[in-house]
């Protein structure tokens, strides 16, 4: 087991997910494996207990810590580099009614409202934050595929798809022994409170009591 320090280097601003939902690096990993095995497939459906199962079969490189029964993935969440602080950029979407008709079928007795719904007009802030980089800490047994694992991710962050959170590069640097990774590392909630312990975090189905 080794200890290593993994750095993203940006190029764009990245649009962090709220701060109870940090930005896990086992779970950008899980991600990427899973959309790699299921090609076509990935998303297409509702996940389930099986398929929750088969994320946690993924051979992700990070070491396990295991706990009362419980186990996770020896990773930490996200922290900036070089925080140049918060910008509120604006996201726009609305309807063409040019494409109406080939939105709805012919036979269907739908009424259209843009008030509301899938036609609603909407104009959504996006918080990105202008940083270097994005750091983790993490305990692997193989530092070398960690690091090929890595290179495949190109985007992080939310609204990666309209150009936030682009990657440069990235790093793995190898310490002298393990890390200790603490609540500030991988915050928990409160006594009595749910949580998802590994990916999909946002999956409630699988959440466990913390106590």
């Amino acid at each position: 087991m080794v200890g290593v320090t993994i750095t993203a280097d940006l190029v764009t601003p990245v649009v962090m997910p709220p701060v109870q939902w940090p930005l896990m690096l086992d779970a950008v990993l899980a991600w990427r494996l899973m959309r790699a095995k299921r090609r076509m497939e990935f998303g297409q459906d509702r996940m389930t207990g099986d398929s929750v199962a088969e994320t946690d079969q993924l051979p992700l490189p990070f070491d396990r810590r295991e706990q009362n029964g419980l186990w996770w993935w020896d990773v930490s969440c996200a922290v900036t580099i070089n925080d140049g602080g918060a910008g509120v950029e604006w996201q726009h979407s609305r309807n063409d009614h040019a494409k109406y008709d080939r939105r709805v079928p012919i036979d269907s007795q739908e009424k259209i409202t843009e008030t509301q719904a899938r036609w609603k007009v909407n104009r959504l802030p996006r918080i990105a934050t202008a940083a270097s980089g994005l750091r983790w800490i993490a305990n692997t047994p193989d530092p070398d595929r960690l690091l090929a694992c890595c290179e495949h991710v190109k985007a992080l962050g939310k609204n990666w798809s309209r150009g936030s959170g682009q990657v440069k590069g990235w790093r793995v640097e190898c310490s002298d022994a393990p890390v200790e990774l603490t609540s500030q590392h991988r915050p928990l909630p409160g006594e009595g409170a749910e949580h998802r312990i590994r990916p999909p975090y946002w999956w409630r189905e699988g959440r466990v009591s913390c106590s």
